[in-house]
């Protein structure tokens, strides 16, 4: 009796393991489907070295994100496993004649870029196939900040990007336009103003880091790499001093 009890008991004891092991491997796969398929070639260029017992754990740090590309670079994954990429100023090739770079303990790169004296600026940069998910529209947020004094970025910019195969135009407000009431156009209106043709252009938003963001450029990703080359423009030729950019970020949309 006390021989087939034990057996019985012990039967149980392994049900219960196979148990616990099934649902670990059950969880491990539904881990696994949320994480780029080529994660460990990106933790390689990691610039700390990142330790995880379970799939769960290393969603979670992918979530959260880290430096890439000797600290110009910020890699993370969205709730569905996309990738996402932060592009510092200096990554994403941000220029003009007149801007300074400065140490920033605010940025997550250690430095910004802040234009001095210019009303113009640009993006020109290669996105590779490895730095994003294959067949997914991506947005490009411009990251900055404004000085004390905003009037001069009241106006709506204007960006132009010279690689699409029909040159695309659009406005972008670096401060939010103020909210009144269409009624209608009217027949006098001039519809070359910049303001007049605001339709889908793209609001700045508040982001959780106490940064400024604001859509800029979209695009689709292929096997090939994507070439972003982007002119920022003051409609008025106003100076952009003191505006601060810490780098463009690359989401899923």
């Amino acid at each position: 009796m006390c021989s087939s009890s034990h057996r019985v008991e012990d039967q149980l004891l392994e049900d219960d393991r196979m148990e616990d092991i099934e649902t670990i491997s059950d969880s491990d796969t539904y881990w696994e489907q949320k994480i780029p398929n080529d994660y460990e070639e990106t933790l390689k260029l990691s610039k700390v070295s990142l330790k995880w017992k379970t799939k769960e754990e290393l969603y979670s740090i992918l979530c959260k994100g880290f430096l890439l590309d000797n600290g110009y670079q910020w890699f993370s994954v969205d709730k569905n496993g996309e990738k996402c990429q932060m592009l510092s100023a200096r990554a994403a090739v941000i220029a003009d004649n007149n801007s300074n770079w400065e140490s920033s303990n605010e940025s997550r790169f250690g430095e910004v870029l802040v234009i001095t004296c210019s009303y113009k600026f640009q993006i020109q940069r290669r996105i590779e196939p490895q730095e994003v998910s294959p067949e997914t529209t991506y947005a490009a947020f411009l990251v900055y900040k404004l000085p004390q004094d905003q009037s001069t970025f009241e106006a709506p910019i204007h960006v132009y990007d010279e690689n699409a195969k029909y040159s695309r135009e659009s406005f972008i407000y670096l401060v939010s336009p103020p909210v009144t009431p269409v009624i209608g156009p009217k027949f006098d209106e001039n519809t070359d103003n910049p303001l007049n043709r605001y339709k889908g252009n793209a609001i700045p938003q508040q982001r959780t880091d106490g940064w400024m963001e604001v859509k800029v450029w979209d695009f689709q990703t292929t096997t090939e790499s994507v070439p972003m080359h982007l002119f920022f423009k003051h409609p008025g030729e106003k100076n952009l001093s003191g505006l601060m950019i810490q780098g463009i970020e690359l989401r899923p949309i």
